[in-house]
């Protein structure tokens, strides 16, 4: 995902494109390459804002859809979730966050970030879990089968909050932080958009 947005993006934005990468190596060279880095970080984590709004979405359904279709609702956020969501933690935990850990001189600036992470990926493996046991739903007695859709239901919206919580932290501390160890601190913020 980010080697695609990395090239496709700065021509869409009329700007150069970046040598590199905030953490493939030292910050962005130059104010431009950060306000580049910054669209691309945008563009994903709005991405990522859609899949925490289909995470909600989906906890709404757990208790009015079939198990079949449930299960398929599941299976869709899911298969979401890797494509885009697993795949920028996992570029954070293996870029950003060491260039932000390299310019506070201290492992510990990302380590709560980190643990979310885990946490994140934890949540996503009870899903997949929960989704599988959403096969054998028709089996269970209806006690057993109320119950699982309760707790799917909690975890859908426990993910939803653990998600909204870190995306704003990231881009209430490390984001700017990045930016302010590229030189861009100062630099006008890009426009968020919200949705309704």
């Amino acid at each position: 995902m980010h080697a695609e947005h990395a090239t496709a993006l700065p021509a869409e934005a009329g700007a150069v494109a970046p040598a590199h990468r905030v953490g493939d190596g030292p910050v962005a060279s130059t104010c431009q390459e950060a306000v580049v880095e910054r669209r691309i970080l945008n563009h994903e984590h709005r991405e990522i804002e859609h899949l925490v709004g289909r995470i909600e979405a989906t906890a709404e359904m757990a208790g009015n859809l079939a198990a079949s279709d449930l299960a398929s609702a599941v299976r869709s956020l899911l298969d979401a979730m890797e494509k885009s969501l697993l795949r920028h933690i996992d570029w954070e935990d293996d870029h950003c966050f060491p260039e932000m850990d390299h310019l506070a001189a201290t492992p510990w600036a990302t380590r709560l970030l980190r643990i979310q992470h885990e946490q994140v990926r934890r949540a996503l493996e009870h899903l997949e879990a929960d989704w599988r046991a959403l096969q054998t739903e028709p089996a269970l007695q209806p006690e057993s089968a109320h119950r699982r859709l309760v707790d799917l239901r909690g975890r859908l919206y426990g993910l939803h909050a653990q998600m909204s919580s870190h995306l704003e932290q990231e881009e209430v501390v490390v984001m700017p932080f990045l930016e302010a160890g590229s030189g861009m601190a100062g630099a006008a913020p890009e426009p968020r958009v919200t949705s309704a």
